[in-house]
């Protein structure tokens, strides 16, 4: 059976920009022999973004009007063909590829053992921050290390030191990952209850306990423009997270640590004003761990 891969890449809001300079990178590197797909799903994008794509015609094209969230999208947009690719590509929109970055998922995802079934790249900085190694790779969470995160910085407090070399890992940031289609399918995809931040982790988890390896090949280079870290911090992103968080605690860590966190929350909650503007943080995660009393079944 050829090799066929589609990278999928969700857009939300205002992505004009964004979707513009990654299709630039990409459009030299898709050759005509079909063996790469590039689909766009404009995931509740304004009218402007939806609007750029037009000047793509190479391109196929998916638009909810509803926001269904990053591994909710991705779900959507494979599960609603019937023609499946060998690999799936999952893409954020503020990514870019360098030259010869195609080239090299196609040889990784080609001399990939069977029992592979997601491989991350490695994540450069944009030239305007310097261009070095982002932080991209970590190990499974706890709630000890949850709480030693806490002491580092934002940037680097959910990851561990990015390999110099090509290993298996537990987890990738889920801003570009290569996915096996078999593996994909037959867990279901992404959780879609998480709406935002630890859907990518949850994934690796599940493939980690059905026996499938997550590899990190740094011959694969990605620019990711615009990376959480070096944002403002959301209070409306916080809401998503804790309630991801909370989940993914609930789905695969003891109960005795989903009681916990739901007490740091409380407690976090206590000591702040409802006028602060990460309450509404707070209370999704006193929320969300009311709703999960009972560990869920999928």
């Amino acid at each position: 059976m050829p090799l066929r891969i589609e990278l999928i890449i969700i857009a939300s809001g205002e992505a004009r920009n964004d979707l513009t300079a990654l299709l630039a990178s990409l459009r030299p590197q898709i050759g005509t022999d079909g063996s790469i797909v590039v689909r766009v799903v404009t995931n509740q994008c304004n009218a402007s973004t939806v609007q750029s794509l037009k000047a793509f015609p190479w391109i196929e094209w998916t638009d909810f009007h509803d926001n269904y969230g990053y591994g909710g999208a991705i779900n959507r947009a494979y599960f609603s063909t019937a023609t499946r690719p060998t690999w799936i590509v999952a893409c954020n929109s503020d990514l870019a590829f360098p030259e010869g970055s195609i080239r090299a998922i196609l040889t990784a995802v080609s001399r990939a053992e069977r029992d592979t079934a997601c491989i991350a790249p490695l994540l450069l900085d944009p030239p305007e921050y310097g261009g070095g190694v982002q932080p991209s790779v970590g190990q499974f969470p706890t709630l000890a290390s949850l709480l030693m995160g806490r002491l580092r910085s934002r940037k680097t407090r959910k990851y561990q030191a990015t390999p110099r070399a090509a290993c298996d890992i537990d987890w990738a940031t889920g801003a570009c990952l290569a996915l096996r289609s078999e593996a994909f399918e037959a867990l279901g995809g992404f959780d879609d209850a998480m709406f935002l931040d630890y859907e990518e982790t949850d994934l690796c988890k599940r493939l980690f306990d059905s026996g499938w390896r997550v590899r990190f090949e740094p011959t694969w280079k990605v620019v990711h423009t615009s990376p959480n870290a070096h944002r403002p911090a959301d209070p409306a992103r916080h809401v998503y997270t804790r309630s991801s968080l909370v989940r993914y605690l609930a789905k695969h860590r003891p109960r005795w640590e989903v009681l916990a966190m739901s007490l740091l929350l409380r407690s976090t909650l206590a000591l702040h004003s409802s006028k602060h503007p990460f309450a509404p943080g707070w209370r999704a995660g006193l929320d969300t761990h009311r709703q999960l009393r009972e560990r869920p079944t999928s």
